[in-house]
């Protein structure tokens, strides 16, 4: 099958759930929604002109690309861009795309850069688009779809796409009040599974979690992150803190200015690790922490929540990222209100006064990370949904059902 990612090629989301398909017969197309380089996690990949070539077939992601070189590209499309007045002029690159490789379907990754664009070509090509899935990412339609200028292409996405994917059952179902009525597809992380051996090299200390005195903390504050809510917590229980490190990571700069308050005003032993940092940087936070703090107002599956529980640290995380359908409040983590300082800090004080409750949690935890994030399951799981799209494709098309039969 020859399918055709719309997604962003600088994300190690992309690079991850594209990789899952690297040893696959199937034939792997990237158009990138806006200019940038491609990420660097992205394995085996060509360039491939709409002007010439057919793509590879042999695991290979085939990057669509106005220029035929790695040197360059970059340059090329940021002069079309700025001699076309705008980036509109990617949406007939898009349907030129289309059109040149023909396509068994169309896969967009996140909806507000890629959705979006393949909604505008989709609008314009009508009956002769292929067939379509829409993945939704992270605040997709959980935030966006509360703004008005967001609302009403996100409906549209959902009627026009004839499959549907997302990594929470709760976006699914917003999907399905909206007005999707096609097929919904497996709900799997959206970056695809872990290797756990090779993450495990992280974990500082093999013994257990409730011998560890760090405390993670990730430092996103931004339209969705709340980072600022978690350190006000951190101050809230702070006396209970004093034989603690507390790691901010990710830490944007107003976050980075409150770590050196709190230090000041609390004496307590924290510090930040700035924003962009390598991911190993992050999976060692993990691994030496007790505890993993994520604060935000919205988000689907948090990738660090996924690696909290694969690094054996205990999740305290917000009620808007879905993970209700990971863990139970109370047994595998805490569940909690993003905008409650207080109770943030409550949970904060058990997590680290109450050795039995981090084990037990660790225990129950690890069940569910062997089930549903090691990455041979995970690719298993995402390579039979393709197998069964291609039957649904050639036998009948948008009519897939779940065994793929």
């Amino acid at each position: 099958m020859r399918i055709l990612f719309v997604a962003m090629h600088n994300s190690i989301h992309t690079a991850r759930w594209i990789n899952q398909l690297s040893e696959t017969r199937h034939e792997i197309l990237l158009f990138p929604p806006y200019t940038a380089e491609r990420h660097y996690n992205l394995e085996k990949v060509r360039r491939l002109s709409t002007w010439g070539g057919q793509p590879c077939a042999d695991g290979t992601v085939n990057l669509v690309s106005l220029w035929p070189f790695r040197r360059g590209a970059v340059r090329a499309e940021l002069m079309v861009e700025n001699l076309t007045g705008g980036a509109e002029w990617r949406v007939d690159w898009l349907i030129q795309a289309i059109r040149r490789f023909k396509p068994d379907v169309v896969h967009s990754l996140e909806f507000q850069s890629a959705g979006y664009l393949t909604l505008q070509a989709r609008d314009r090509m009508g009956a002769e688009f292929p067939p379509w899935i829409a993945t939704n990412w992270g605040s997709d339609i959980y935030l966006f779809g509360r703004l008005s200028d967001h609302r009403e292409k996100i409906e549209r996405i959902l009627l026009a796409a004839d499959y549907y994917s997302a990594e929470c059952q709760r976006d699914v179902r917003i999907a399905k009040e909206w007005g999707f009525n096609g097929e919904v597809l497996p709900v799997l992380p959206n970056g695809g599974g872990f290797d756990l051996a090779w993450m495990r090299k992280f974990i500082k200390d093999p013994g257990k979690t409730s011998s560890r005195r760090v405390i993670a903390v990730k430092g996103y504050q931004h339209f969705a992150g709340r980072a600022l809510t978690a350190l006000d917590a951190i101050c809230l229980a702070a006396d209970a803190l004093q034989d603690y490190e507390i790691q901010v990571y990710a830490v944007t700069p107003d976050v980075a200015l409150m770590v050196k308050l709190v230090e000041a005003d609390y004496g307590l032993n924290i510090h930040s690790l700035a924003f962009p940092a390598p991911r190993e940087a992050i999976l060692r936070v993990h691994g030496a922490a007790r505890v993993s703090i994520g604060i935000g107002i919205s988000d689907a599956i948090s990738t660090s929540f996924l690696e909290a529980l694969v690094l054996k640290s205990v999740p305290i995380q917000a009620n808007t990222a879905c993970v209700d359908e990971w863990i139970n409040d109370g047994e595998g983590g805490f569940i909690v209100s993003p905008y409650r300082a207080e109770e943030i800090a409550d949970r904060i004080r058990t997590a680290v006064t109450d050795d039995e409750f981090i084990d037990n949690a660790v225990r129950i935890n690890e069940r569910t990370v062997t089930a549903r994030l090691a990455s041979d399951i995970v690719r298993e799981r995402a390579i039979r949904m393709y197998e069964a799209l291609e039957k649904g494709l050639i036998f009948e098309l948008g009519q897939v059902s779940e065994d793929g039969a």
